[in-house]
């Protein structure tokens, strides 16, 4: 008998969470104290956005960097079949607030990129450099 869509994206959103853990597990396993190097490498999953045709989650991976004293929110996508996650924001600015197009092709995301105020971006799910939707001057 074939599962839901539901119930397998559910397995898969599951299994990426425990992935996460299980990173982690051997920082936490250790007998010592977590300290602030610690915290800091742990990894926030968030904003889970199924796409319209149940083939696609779309979700946010937070990192904060000791270094640089910075926060960073990139967005990601993984088949809901299984397989390796795919970046689909790059390194060096943030990116949040992942939604499907009705038809599932494509994604828009806000992002700071180059810019002190978050702007509206839409990017193809197959590949290709985002396109730039919004101009609101911060005010």
């Amino acid at each position: 008998m074939r599962s839901s869509p539901t119930k397998r994206l559910l397995w898969h959103l599951f299994s990426v969470l425990a992935l996460i853990g299980v990173t982690a597990g051997p920082m936490i396993a250790q007998d010592r104290v977590l300290n602030v190097d610690d915290l800091f490498g742990i990894r926030s999953v968030g904003s889970p956005q199924v796409s319209p045709d149940n083939k696609w989650v779309a979700y946010t991976i937070r990192t904060v960097s000791l270094e640089n004293e910075e926060a960073e929110t990139r967005i990601w996508m993984v088949s809901t079949s299984g397989g390796e996650p795919i970046a689909l924001t790059s390194e060096g600015y943030s990116a949040s607030s992942p939604r499907w197009s009705p038809d599932g092709q494509y994604l828009s995301f806000t992002a700071n990129r180059d810019e002190t105020s978050n702007q509206m971006w839409l990017l193809d799910r197959r590949g290709g450099e985002a396109q730039k939707l919004t101009d609101v001057k911060q005010g």
